[in-house]
């Protein structure tokens, strides 16, 4: 959520925070505990912004591959005991952690 609109945020809250100069975004961990992954765009960048509840490891991506936006989604798989993304558009295993396609 755009950071001027996470009043609703306890102040105490473990959050990610992207930071893209003029545009913030705020994403709690109780949510993405449930989540794992949001598709974002952040300062008309395409974001994908990863939590793994498991090894409790944020990571932050450009969701631009060869000049195509990927989607991304949660393929309830592990790769070395981290989450393991699905790209939609590819049908390819992305590693969290890797920071690559696996599979």
């Amino acid at each position: 959520m755009p950071a001027d609109r996470a009043r609703h945020v306890a102040d105490d809250a473990r959050v990610i925070v992207v930071d893209a100069g003029a545009e913030a975004h705020v994403y709690p961990l109780r949510i993405l505990d449930a989540h794992e992954l949001v598709n974002d765009v952040v300062g008309g960048e395409p974001l994908l912004v990863t939590w793994c509840p498991l090894c409790r490891s944020a990571m932050v991506f450009e969701r631009r591959v060869a000049d195509e936006v990927r989607t991304f989604g949660v393929s309830g798989y592990l790769y070395r005991s981290a989450v393991l993304m699905y790209d939609h558009q590819s049908e390819t295993f992305w590693s969290q952690i890797a920071a690559r396609a696996v599979v």
